[in-house]
């Protein structure tokens, strides 16, 4: 064997037949069956040679191939994914020793057993469905069953199908199985699938608002799908844009920097027919927001929202205090329009626009309750709103007193403080303020219809005159004279009787008291009153009495007392009284002789009709012209007339030393302090008796009293109770609250035991000596403040500070909601009613009840009624 190596000799030498024997292949097993891309083992086992290698082939194809499957050198049958047609193949092993030594098998190849490990989606709607199904097995010949039911499969690999159905029912569930046909055929393990009601999408709120420079969030829902994402669009455009506004992939609308629409005038908004004034209005500011399905893009749904102003944020006030009248201030913050607005304690200011951030507002700065304004800006609409509320001090440019000095003040001079009226007597002072009033034109009361005779049109007016009068202090001052000058309509109710003599009282507020003591003895409405009117000399025969009334009543109420007094109203100790009962009848002869005024048009007589404008007439021939002994020895002349007898009686009167001091008394009482001290008394009744001056001259007794160093001590058993009238006035006046000519606040002091021109008798409404029961301490307008009226008067407060008293009684209440959001509301109260006297305790007080309310405006009014209804309000200190 030339040209072979040794090695080569070698190999075929191991190759060839064993002498004297055949090579014989055997294969086992000789059957054998098994699913598509299943393996099978075959053994080859040969004989007669030493070489045991064969070579493997599958249908006569070495190796095998895709078709029938694959066997490699070890024998390892692989069979197709599907059975081969025919299904049965021919493994066969040859001996590699002997080409002629073979044997074969065959392997039976049927159709895989089909796997499911997966199904997309779980969850189909109701109709036409596809689904995709995962696992193992899969040929093109398998069939997807739906409740053992064929259907229409679409082989994509060997490990996925698809599948479609077409479901009428939901919700509802149905069984997926694969089906493999024959050879071997077999069927996969089952998947649910869920069958659900048709897919919808909403979208909420279907409707709002959102401000500029605020976000609105919208939540997308969608129903009966699986895949739930969505795809947001700002009028039709996805995502937004800077003119529309955008919106995020979670529904998060943030709106344009400028309202739309805003650039020109806007139209005028229209409304689904039918709608109400909550519908929502569709205009040129509303924005369309649009979300799909991204499961099934032909699902959709709209919302709809306004953009509206931005809500103006107030940072700061320059500068942060103002004087009264003409002004500028600088307003800072954020979200300020070339529309906005500034409002000064509810009133429009002229503005200047700056930028978002600047306004310049001008206009008249006015007083205010407490000397504390708010100050907020407003953006106009679409969605009008307001800003927080920031704090300005106002007040007059010239000061020469403190505003809770001023306010103080004023509850005993006027009809309580009025902002204007404290800032007024900051600006001037008391004394000047003083003459003002005196010269103050004088508040009417107009006619009235001579039909008429109700008294409540009067007891309207004097209520209005108090708060939109300029004189004040006549008024002050008249009102304390009709408490000592008694009539009262239980006896003269009329209008016609009160109406003039009120007038009269006015007049002479500020007069000589000579002058009034002689027009209130010949007013008719006294007359009547008193019984002086056609009051007649004795007459035995016709059994004749002269009346003593007003005799008695002018010497004990009007002028001299039942004690003869010190010129400072402390009694002479062991004097005498000064006058006795012979005195009185002595007096009432004086005063006999006088009837009713002539009614215009009417002929004079003795005992006219009744007619009470006018003086009382005298008829000398009905008066008594015998001597009299009156006061202090003087007689009387005999035969004199009846004016003469008046005018000598009255002067006698006049000169009596009780006078000053007595007047001096119930004078202080009614305006500044309940219990004066007699040095008190006595600096006032001195001014009474001249003091350099005109005896009797009230404008310098009123002076004094007001001026007077005692009238300004605050503190200790100095002050008074203010009484109903003046309480229900006053609380509402320092609130900066008015009345109009219908108001009936008369009838809440009427409730607390003072009805306007009714008082009791003549001896008023309480006594000028009314001590509180166990204390020494002289206070006359506690006799009428019973428990229950108590009551009355802190519910006067509670319905006053919650609007509850009818349109008539006007008090803003949304400047104190502000107040009370800046935090300066107690403060503000504590100048205006308690005249800065709050102390540290009632001021926590208040404020816990303040903090137990949720909102500003039942805040506010907790503290107003608080504080108003408070003793340290309701008693002047």
């Amino acid at each position: 064997m030339q040209g072979v190596t040794g090695c080569s000799v070698l190999l075929l030498a191991l190759a060839a037949p064993v002498l004297g024997q055949t090579v014989v292949v055997s294969v086992t097993p000789e059957t054998a069956t098994l699913r598509g891309g299943a393996s099978r083992t075959f053994y080859a086992s040969v004989s007669g040679t030493t070489n045991r290698a064969v070579a493997w082939s599958v249908n006569g194809v070495a190796g095998g191939n895709a078709t029938v499957g694959t066997i490699d050198s070890n024998g390892v049958y692989r069979a197709p994914a599907m059975a081969p047609t025919p299904n049965i193949v021919v493994v066969r092993a040859v001996s590699l020793a002997a080409a002629t030594a073979a044997d074969t098998a065959n392997a039976t190849v049927l159709n895989p057993e089909p796997v499911l490990t997966g199904m997309t989606p779980s969850a189909v709607n109701v109709g036409a469905w596809t689904v995709t199904l995962t696992g193992r097995g899969f040929i093109p010949t398998s069939v997807a069953r739906i409740n053992d039911a064929p259907a229409q499969t679409t082989y994509v690999s060997a490990t996925e199908l698809r599948v479609s159905g077409n479901s009428t029912q939901s919700p509802d569930k149905v069984c997926i199985t694969v089906a493999n046909p024959n050879p071997g055929a077999a069927v996969s393990n089952y998947k649910e699938l869920n069958i659900m009601p048709p897919m919808s999408i909403s979208l909420r709120p279907e409707t709002s608002t959102v401000r500029v420079g605020e976000t609105r969030q919208f939540y997308a829902s969608v129903q009966n799908a699986v895949n739930r994402t969505v795809k947001w669009y700002v009028n039709g455009v996805e995502g937004g844009n800077v003119q529309a506004g955008t919106i995020s992939a979670a529904g998060l609308y943030t709106p344009p920097a400028v309202v739309p629409g805003a650039g020109g005038p806007l139209p005028a908004p229209t409304a689904a027919a039918g709608s109400s004034p909550t519908t929502f209005v569709r205009g040129p500011n509303t924005i369309d927001i649009k979300v799909v399905s991204v499961a099934n893009p032909q699902l959709s749904a709209t919302a709809m929202t306004n953009v509206l102003n931005p809500r103006p944020e107030l940072t700061g006030l320059v500068p942060a205090t103002l004087p009264l009248g003409q002004g500028k201030m600088l307003v800072t913050g954020n979200g300020f329009l070339p529309t906005s607005r500034v409002r000064m304690g509810g009133r429009e200011f002229a503005v200047q626009y700056i930028s978002p951030n600047q306004l310049l507002a001008s206009g008249n700065i006015e007083a205010a309750v407490g000397g504390m304004a708010t100050v907020t800006v407003w953006n106009p609409d679409p969605g009008a709103v307001a800003s927080n509320a920031r704090v300005v001090q106002v007040g007059p440019a010239r000061q020469v007193m403190t505003a809770e000095a001023a306010s103080r003040f004023l509850r005993m001079a006027a009809w309580g403080g009025s902002p204007k009226l404290v800032a007024r007597l900051q600006e001037t002072g008391k004394e000047a303020w003083i003459e003002e009033q005196f010269n103050a034109p004088v508040s009417t009361y107009p006619d009235a219809p001579e039909d008429m005779s109700s008294s409540t049109p009067l007891q309207q007016r004097f209520v209005y005159n108090a708060f939109h009068g300029e004189d004040q202090l006549r008024q002050r001052v008249a009102f304390a004279l009709s408490q000592i000058f008694v009539v009262s309509g239980t006896k003269t109710g009329s209008i016609h009787q009160l109406l003039p003599y009120m007038r009269m009282l006015h007049q002479g507020a500020f007069g000589n008291y000579l002058d009034l003591l002689r027009n209130v003895t010949l007013h008719p409405t006294m007359g009547r009153f008193l019984d002086m009117v056609n009051n007649e000399p004795p007459d035995t025969r016709r059994n004749i009495l002269p009346n003593e009334n007003y005799a008695r009543e002018v010497l004990q109420l009007f002028s001299i007392g039942l004690a003869t007094l010190n010129p400072d109203g402390t009694p002479v100790p062991g004097a005498p009284p000064p006058y006795d009962e012979e005195t009185v009848k002595q007096f009432t002869l004086a005063f006999t002789g006088w009837t009713y005024p002539t009614k215009p048009g009417a002929t004079p007589r003795w005992r006219n009709p009744s007619y009470y404008y006018g003086p009382m007439e005298a008829w000398d021939d009905r008066h008594d012209k015998s001597t009299k002994r009156l006061l202090n020895g003087l007689v009387t002349p005999q035969g004199r007339t009846a004016r003469e007898d008046m005018d000598l009686a009255l002067q006698n009167i006049f000169q009596h030393p009780n006078v000053g001091p007595f007047i001096a008394l119930r004078l202080i009482q009614r305006l500044t302090t309940s219990s004066p001290s007699p040095a008190y008394v006595g600096r006032v009744a001195a001014r009474f008796n001249g003091n350099g001056g005109v005896r009797g001259d009230l404008r310098a007794v009123v002076r004094q009293i007001l001026l007077d160093p005692e009238a300004g001590i605050s503190g200790g058993n100095q002050g008074k109770l203010s009484e109903p009238v003046l309480f229900t006035i006053a609380l509402l006046k320092n609130l900066g609250g008015t009345v109009t000519e219908a108001s009936r606040l008369h009838d809440q002091a009427t409730n607390m035991g003072q009805r306007l021109f009714y008082a009791p008798s003549v001896f008023n409404y309480f006594s000028p000596g009314y001590r509180i029961p166990g204390t020494p301490f002289v206070a006359p307008e506690f006799q009428i403040t019973t428990p229950s009226v108590a009551m009355v008067r802190a519910n006067f407060a509670y319905n006053l500070t919650r609007g509850a008293l009818g349109s008539a009684i006007q008090l803003d209440l949304t400047e104190f909601e502000r107040l009370a959001e800046t935090g300066v509301l107690l403060e503000v109260l504590n100048r205006a009613l308690l005249d800065g006297t709050m102390s540290a305790q009632v001021r926590q007080t208040i404020q816990t009840a303040m903090d137990a309310a949720t909102d500003l405006r039942t805040k506010s009014r907790n503290a107003l009624f608080l504080v108003g209804s408070s003793s340290q309000h309701q008693v002047l200190h």
